[in-house]
């Protein structure tokens, strides 16, 4: 038997090695699981494959050096287009606030997440995750937040969407092919229809999560453009989907709905700093304020934002 020993060198060239492999993934519209998550982290790839480079040059690798370097540069250029995105002018008119909120079946921190949500005086509050003990914890937003619809379940899919704004519809939705309900709400805002549809997809955990997941984002945007043609709309959720992924880039492309975190900076909510938690706004909305806020408890960062008519 021959037995090859285990270097550094040799650690440190397979690590660049997949570094440069899932900085590549992301540019592809369809990669096999579980090659696919290499992709998600390209805020990762770009400072590495830099700092490799400038090592990689001082080890007198000069081709080796100069790859990683483009290929960081590359990455970089990828999230730097992400955050210099300029906020959209609002108009001057209503506001709207709405929490998003992925609590976390297993949190038990129920009464310091509602103190925060009451402390955030929304007008909308959507909540992932919660099962029969968090909405019956949650006694304080029902009161104050009588409209809207809600799905308590144990599976990690329960959902909530409340408003202390009366609603003109509130309903839950298939969408996608998997018995996982989302809600579709319209709402009068500024004097014209606003539909708000809050969905969570499968992780992308397999194959078939991914597929379902896929599907269930495509027919987000063909429910986007259905509802544009009366007024204006917003997609939120858990997308279980980083904001440089070709999914992601589809439903932007095919719904015509803009990135929330435009003008705002990174915003991760989840583990390793992934934005998975997504507003997404028609264009006839600007969003003047998005923050993420503490996670208390759950795996997921909260995100608060408010939005206003777009200038014409």
């Amino acid at each position: 038997m021959i037995k090859k020993e285990v270097t550094f060198s040799g650690l440190a060239t397979a690590f660049l090695t997949l570094s440069a492999f899932g900085a590549l993934l992301g540019t592809l519209p369809k990669v096999p699981f579980p090659l696919i998550l290499l992709a998600h982290f390209t805020h990762f790839y770009g400072p590495l494959l830099v700092v490799a480079a400038a090592l990689l040059l001082a080890l007198r690798r000069p081709k080796h050096a100069a790859f990683c370097l483009l290929l960081g540069i590359w990455n970089l250029g990828i999230i730097a287009r992400d955050l210099a995105q300029p906020k959209p002018a609002a108009a001057e008119g209503p506001r709207l606030k709405i929490v998003l909120a992925n609590v976390y079946t297993e949190n038990n921190r129920h009464e310091e997440v509602e103190d925060w949500l009451l402390s955030q005086n929304a007008d909308v509050i959507a909540l992932l995750e919660i099962n029969e003990a968090w909405w019956k914890s949650l006694d304080r937003i029902a009161a104050q937040y009588p409209y809207g619809k809600q799905l308590a379940r144990s599976d990690n899919f329960g959902i909530a969407l409340v408003s202390r704004l009366p609603l003109e519809d509130a309903r839950f939705v298939n969408v996608g092919q998997n018995s996982i309900p989302s809600i579709l709400a319209r709402l009068q805002f500024a004097g014209e229809p606003l539909s708000i549809l809050v969905t969570h997809p499968l992780p992308p955990v397999s194959s078939k999560n991914i597929e379902s997941r896929n599907l269930q984002l495509k027919e987000a945007a063909v429910l986007a453009q259905l509802s544009m043609q009366g007024g204006e709309f917003i997609l939120i959720g858990d997308l279980n989907v980083t904001p440089w992924s070709a999914p992601f880039r589809r439903l932007l492309e095919e719904s015509g709905l803009r990135d929330g975190r435009a003008g705002f900076g990174f915003q991760g909510s989840w583990l390793m700093n992934l934005p998975l938690d997504h507003t997404l706004v028609s264009p006839g909305l600007a969003i003047l304020e998005r923050f993420v806020d503490a996670s208390r408890g759950s795996d997921h960062r909260p995100v608060v934002f408010s939005i206003g008519k777009s200038l014409p």
